[in-house]
C-alpha cells in the first residue's frame, strides 16, 4: 500500500492505548520495533499491585 513509513504508528502506535482501554492498570513499555528496522520488538506488560 506505500505505506511503509508510517507503518509503525498505524499498526504498534495503538498497542499501548489498547492495553489501558482493555484494562487501565496494564501499561506496554517498548523501546523498539521490527516495523522501524530494529531485529526484534522488546516489549514488556506491566500491571499494577493491588493495594
Amino acid at each position: 500500500m506505500g505505506l511503509a513509513e508510517i507503518g509503525h504508528i498505524l499498526s504498534c502506535g495503538r498497542d499501548g492505548t489498547f492495553c489501558t482501554g482493555y484494562n487501565p492498570k496494564i501499561s506496554l513499555e517498548r523501546t523498539q520495533t521490527i516495523m522501524q528496522g530494529a531485529s526484534h520488538c522488546d516489549f514488556r506488560y506491566r500491571s499494577e499491585e493491588e493495594t
